[in-house]
């Protein structure tokens, strides 16, 4: 369980990040992030939610990283992806894998979220679980970071402003990867500023550009169950059709 003194200390080491942000000590802000990880988000990572990911799909989402980072670097030639580099591989592996433990979770086969297709840059901001008829996305993270959203102030989308969140943690595990799907977070908590910060962002070209920040309102996850329709109902689209891409 998540205390209000779990939170002041988070927000304590929050503010220690700024500072060193200030003094360009970016080796102090990767532990800071790794403090509030630890304290705020390390106490949700229970053996009722982990999902393992066999190796046979860890190769799938090395294969599926590796054409992602070409598209990225050499296609499309997002600056905010040029601006990622070396770090575009891990990114990409931990998208499929972190989408694919939500789709064993639920039971369901194989790219009914995990979607190749988002190495074009038209399906950015699309919800991952669209074809499913839910406003949701997924939103991993690697084992010691927090998960990185879109800055409410940054992005007037609907297809943003309107989605929630499952958040998941990974954490590689032998030769499989050990996930961690903590639950779900409203767009109302996504959007909220108490949950947010820059200074959670490690990277300082990220940082810098001011679109992504770190969410670290761990105590607004709600816990899923197997039962998709059950854990995602209010989240449904309006429609019978998903927003445009």
């Amino acid at each position: 369980m998540i205390t209000d003194q779990d939170i002041s200390v988070a927000r304590d080491r929050i503010r220690s990040c700024r500072d060193a942000a200030g003094k360009g000590e970016d080796c102090l802000i990767r532990s800071g992030v790794s403090r509030v990880f630890e304290v705020l988000f390390s106490p949700l990572l229970t053996a009722d939610k982990v999902v393992f990911v066999p190796q046979k799909d860890i190769e799938e989402a090395e294969r599926y990283a590796a054409e992602w980072t070409n598209t990225k670097s050499n296609v499309t030639r997002e600056q905010n992806y040029l601006d990622d580099g070396d770090n575009l591989p891990t990114r990409g592996t931990t998208g499929y894998v972190c989408e694919r433990a939500v789709e064993l979770l639920f039971g369901l086969p194989r790219f009914s979220i995990v979607d190749p297709s988002q190495a074009f840059a038209s399906h950015r901001t699309a919800a991952d679980l669209r074809k499913l008829g839910y406003n949701v996305g997924v939103k991993g993270a690697l084992c010691g970071k927090v998960p990185l959203v879109h800055h409410p102030d940054k992005h007037s989308s609907p297809s943003i402003t309107g989605m929630a969140q499952i958040i998941v943690v990974a954490q590689q595990w032998r030769l499989d990867y050990q996930c961690f799907v903590l639950g779900v977070v409203s767009p109302g908590d996504l959007a909220d500023k108490h949950n947010l910060s820059r200074w959670l962002v490690i990277d300082p070209k990220t940082r810098a550009r001011e679109d992504k920040v770190g969410f670290y309102g761990a105590w607004k996850i709600r816990p899923l169950s197997s039962d998709i329709e059950e854990s995602l109902a209010k989240y449904r689209f309006a429609s019978a059709e998903p927003l445009p891409l």
